[in-house]
Protein backbone atom coordinates (compact mmCIF):
# COMPACT_ATOMS: atom_id res chain seq x y z
CA UNK A 1 0.00 0.00 0.00
CA UNK A 2 2.85 2.36 0.80
CA UNK A 3 4.59 1.62 -2.48
CA UNK A 4 1.34 2.18 -4.36
CA UNK A 5 0.76 5.55 -2.69
CA UNK A 6 4.35 6.74 -3.08
CA UNK A 7 4.84 5.62 -6.68
CA UNK A 8 1.39 6.86 -7.70
CA UNK A 9 1.99 10.33 -6.32
CA UNK A 10 5.65 10.73 -7.21
CA UNK A 11 6.20 8.74 -10.40
CA UNK A 12 2.79 8.87 -12.07
CA UNK A 13 1.32 12.05 -10.58
CA UNK A 14 4.62 13.94 -10.63
CA UNK A 15 3.78 15.66 -7.35
CA UNK A 16 5.75 18.79 -6.50
CA UNK A 17 5.75 21.12 -3.54
CA UNK A 18 2.79 23.49 -3.48
CA UNK A 19 0.58 21.41 -5.77
CA UNK A 20 -3.11 21.10 -4.92
CA UNK A 21 -3.78 17.38 -4.52
CA UNK A 22 -7.13 15.61 -4.15
CA UNK A 23 -7.00 12.14 -2.57
CA UNK A 24 -10.19 10.13 -3.10
CA UNK A 25 -10.60 7.13 -0.80
CA UNK A 26 -8.49 8.88 1.84
CA UNK A 27 -9.37 6.58 4.74
CA UNK A 28 -8.62 3.29 2.99
CA UNK A 29 -5.46 1.22 2.98
CA UNK A 30 -3.71 3.08 0.16
CA UNK A 31 -5.55 6.37 0.61
CA UNK A 32 -4.56 7.07 4.23
CA UNK A 33 -0.92 6.60 3.26
CA UNK A 34 -1.36 8.77 0.14
CA UNK A 35 -2.69 11.65 2.26
CA UNK A 36 0.36 11.56 4.51
CA UNK A 37 2.88 11.09 1.70
CA UNK A 38 1.33 13.87 -0.39
CA UNK A 39 1.67 16.21 2.60
CA UNK A 40 5.25 15.07 3.19
CA UNK A 41 6.06 15.72 -0.48
CA UNK A 42 4.76 19.29 -0.14
CA UNK A 43 1.24 18.87 -1.52
CA UNK A 44 -1.71 20.91 -0.29
CA UNK A 45 -4.11 18.03 0.27
CA UNK A 46 -7.87 17.86 0.07
CA UNK A 47 -9.06 14.43 1.14
CA UNK A 48 -12.34 12.65 0.40
CA UNK A 49 -13.69 9.92 2.69
CA UNK A 50 -16.82 8.78 4.48
CA UNK A 51 -18.39 10.95 7.18
CA UNK A 52 -17.21 8.69 10.02
CA UNK A 53 -13.57 9.25 9.04
CA UNK A 54 -13.44 13.03 8.58
CA UNK A 55 -11.69 13.86 11.87
CA UNK A 56 -9.21 10.99 11.61
CA UNK A 57 -8.22 11.91 8.04
CA UNK A 58 -7.84 15.57 9.03
CA UNK A 59 -5.32 14.45 11.68
CA UNK A 60 -3.29 12.80 8.90
CA UNK A 61 -2.48 16.27 7.58
CA UNK A 62 -5.10 17.10 4.96
CA UNK A 63 -5.93 20.83 4.72
CA UNK A 64 -9.52 20.05 3.75
CA UNK A 65 -11.55 16.90 4.28
CA UNK A 66 -14.79 16.28 2.39
CA UNK A 67 -17.45 13.63 2.84
CA UNK A 68 -18.35 11.75 -0.34
CA UNK A 69 -21.88 11.51 1.06
CA UNK A 70 -22.39 15.25 0.58
CA UNK A 71 -24.23 15.61 -2.74
CA UNK A 72 -22.01 18.35 -4.18
CA UNK A 73 -18.64 17.45 -2.65
CA UNK A 74 -16.90 17.36 -6.02
CA UNK A 75 -18.29 20.73 -7.15
CA UNK A 76 -17.07 22.30 -3.90
CA UNK A 77 -13.61 20.74 -4.16
CA UNK A 78 -12.13 23.24 -6.64
CA UNK A 79 -9.36 22.69 -9.20
CA UNK A 80 -6.32 20.47 -8.66
CA UNK A 81 -2.89 19.78 -10.08
CA UNK A 82 -3.25 16.08 -9.19
CA UNK A 83 -6.18 13.82 -8.39
CA UNK A 84 -5.09 10.54 -6.78
CA UNK A 85 -8.12 8.22 -6.87
CA UNK A 86 -7.35 5.25 -4.65
CA UNK A 87 -10.80 3.72 -5.14
CA UNK A 88 -11.48 4.41 -8.82
CA UNK A 89 -14.53 6.50 -7.95
CA UNK A 90 -14.17 9.33 -10.47
CA UNK A 91 -12.47 8.51 -13.73
CA UNK A 92 -11.06 11.19 -16.00
CA UNK A 93 -14.50 12.22 -17.25
CA UNK A 94 -15.86 13.27 -13.84
CA UNK A 95 -12.49 14.81 -12.94
CA UNK A 96 -12.03 17.05 -15.99
CA UNK A 97 -13.65 20.17 -14.55
CA UNK A 98 -11.46 19.78 -11.46
CA UNK A 99 -8.12 19.25 -13.18
CA UNK A 100 -6.05 22.26 -14.20
CA UNK A 101 -4.60 22.14 -17.72
CA UNK A 102 -1.60 19.79 -17.73
CA UNK A 103 -2.76 18.20 -14.46
CA UNK A 104 -2.88 14.47 -13.71
CA UNK A 105 -5.58 11.99 -12.78
CA UNK A 106 -4.01 8.86 -11.26
CA UNK A 107 -5.95 5.79 -10.21
CA UNK A 108 -4.86 2.51 -8.68
CA UNK A 109 -7.62 0.58 -10.46
CA UNK A 110 -6.87 -0.52 -14.01
CA UNK A 111 -9.59 -0.89 -16.60
CA UNK A 112 -10.40 -0.29 -20.24
CA UNK A 113 -11.79 3.20 -19.57
CA UNK A 114 -8.66 4.49 -17.86
CA UNK A 115 -6.45 2.92 -20.52
CA UNK A 116 -8.41 4.82 -23.20
CA UNK A 117 -8.08 7.97 -21.12
CA UNK A 118 -4.35 7.37 -20.68
CA UNK A 119 -3.58 6.93 -24.36
CA UNK A 120 -6.32 8.85 -26.21
CA UNK A 121 -8.60 11.23 -24.29
CA UNK A 122 -6.01 12.56 -21.83
CA UNK A 123 -3.57 13.83 -24.47
CA UNK A 124 -6.40 15.35 -26.50
CA UNK A 125 -7.71 17.17 -23.42
CA UNK A 126 -4.22 18.25 -22.25
CA UNK A 127 -4.54 16.25 -19.04
CA UNK A 128 -2.63 13.14 -17.96
CA UNK A 129 -4.55 10.02 -16.98
CA UNK A 130 -2.60 7.15 -15.43
CA UNK A 131 -3.20 3.75 -13.98
CA UNK A 132 -0.38 1.59 -12.70
CA UNK A 133 0.69 -1.32 -10.58
CA UNK A 134 3.26 -0.68 -7.85
CA UNK A 135 6.63 -2.23 -8.55
CA UNK A 136 8.97 -3.66 -5.94
CA UNK A 137 11.65 -1.19 -4.91
CA UNK A 138 14.08 -1.57 -2.01
CA UNK A 139 14.88 2.16 -2.18
CA UNK A 140 11.20 3.10 -1.94
CA UNK A 141 10.68 0.68 0.97
CA UNK A 142 13.65 2.24 2.77
CA UNK A 143 12.18 5.69 2.18
CA UNK A 144 8.81 4.59 3.59
CA UNK A 145 10.50 3.00 6.61
CA UNK A 146 12.47 6.20 7.26
CA UNK A 147 9.23 8.21 7.22
CA UNK A 148 7.57 5.70 9.54
CA UNK A 149 10.52 5.65 11.95
CA UNK A 150 10.58 9.47 12.01
CA UNK A 151 6.86 9.52 12.89
CA UNK A 152 5.82 11.19 9.61
CA UNK A 153 3.95 8.11 8.36
CA UNK A 154 1.37 6.33 10.47
CA UNK A 155 -0.13 3.05 9.34
CA UNK A 156 -3.56 2.09 10.57
CA UNK A 157 -4.73 -1.51 10.60
CA UNK A 158 -8.51 -1.83 10.42
CA UNK A 159 -8.79 -5.54 11.12
CA UNK A 160 -6.62 -8.66 11.22
CA UNK A 161 -8.01 -11.92 9.84
CA UNK A 162 -6.53 -15.39 10.16
CA UNK A 163 -5.75 -17.14 6.89
CA UNK A 164 -8.77 -19.42 7.29
CA UNK A 165 -10.96 -16.29 7.29
CA UNK A 166 -9.70 -15.12 3.90
CA UNK A 167 -13.24 -15.02 2.46
CA UNK A 168 -14.38 -12.69 5.26
CA UNK A 169 -11.28 -10.51 4.75
CA UNK A 170 -12.00 -10.28 1.02
CA UNK A 171 -15.67 -9.44 1.71
CA UNK A 172 -14.62 -6.66 4.11
CA UNK A 173 -12.23 -5.30 1.48
CA UNK A 174 -14.96 -5.32 -1.18
CA UNK A 175 -17.30 -3.31 1.08
CA UNK A 176 -14.98 -0.35 0.55
CA UNK A 177 -15.31 1.06 4.06
CA UNK A 178 -12.15 -0.12 5.79
CA UNK A 179 -10.25 2.37 7.92
CA UNK A 180 -6.68 1.67 6.95
CA UNK A 181 -5.35 -1.74 5.95
CA UNK A 182 -6.97 -5.13 6.24
CA UNK A 183 -4.38 -7.70 7.26
CA UNK A 184 -4.43 -11.43 6.51
CA UNK A 185 -2.33 -13.37 9.01
CA UNK A 186 -0.61 -16.35 7.43
CA UNK A 187 -0.26 -19.55 9.47
CA UNK A 188 3.15 -20.73 10.62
Amino acid sequence: AGLTALQGLRDHGQIASGMRVLVVGASGGVGHLAVQLACELGGRVTAVCGPDNLEWVARLGAENVLSYREPKWLEEAGAFDLIFDAVGALGLGRSLRHLKKGASYVTTLPGLGILLDQWVRGPLLRRRARTFLARPSAADMERLMASWEAGRLRVRVDQVFDWKEHAAAFAKSEEGHARGKIVLRMGV
